[in-house]
């Protein structure tokens, strides 16, 4: 029987919370939303409309862990950020994390670039793959800091979108990590 790893349970967990909303038809654009100011645990962060707060927990190897998500939607888009503390001793791989939100969703990787943020490690990767379908293309940067991990996600409606909108590099460059 293999073991599923504390980090593998805590972003599948993400995973689910954010599949479980994302893409549902609220109506109009991003850029035609509001802005909201996220004051999270560790992080603050400007996210476009009206985001709902969705927290879980995950029973891992050492323990219950607790999962928080933010959500916004906007028709055919949708914004994303969600992470959560390590548990003690836990290692994270940002390439496994990346390579489990494309098995999450069955989907393809299209790209994945090694960058950093604020001086932490992380990754930017867009994902392809169907959702009941309709195609769709994800968006996502996911941070390791301070014993945390950050993953901040744009999905749109669309097969091999190529660029996200400006609004998701303007949400991406408004987090703050404390």
């Amino acid at each position: 029987m293999s073991r599923v790893s504390p980090l593998k349970s805590l972003l599948l967990l993400f995973l689910a919370l954010l599949s479980a909303s994302a893409l549902a038809a609220c109506g109009g654009k991003a850029s035609e939303r509001r802005v909201a100011v996220l004051n999270g645990q560790g992080f603050s962060v400007s996210m476009p409309g009206n985001p709902t707060r969705k927290v879980g927990t995950v029973q891992t190897q050492v323990g219950p862990q607790q999962l928080t998500v933010y959500v916004s939607q906007f028709g055919s888009q949708a914004f994303a950020i969600g992470g959560g503390r390590l548990p003690a001793g836990a290692g994270f791989n940002l390439d496994g994390a990346v390579q489990g939100e494309v098995t999450k969703v069955q989907g393809i990787l299209q790209s994945v670039v090694t960058t950093s943020y604020q001086g932490f490690p992380a990754r930017d990767a867009r994902i392809t793959a169907d959702s009941n379908g309709t195609p769709i293309t994800i968006f996502e940067r996911t941070i390791l800091a301070h014993g945390a991990y950050f993953n901040l996600q744009f999905l749109q409606q669309g097969a091999d979108v190529k660029a996200p909108p400006a609004s998701y590099t303007t949400f991406l460059a408004s987090l703050k990590i404390t």
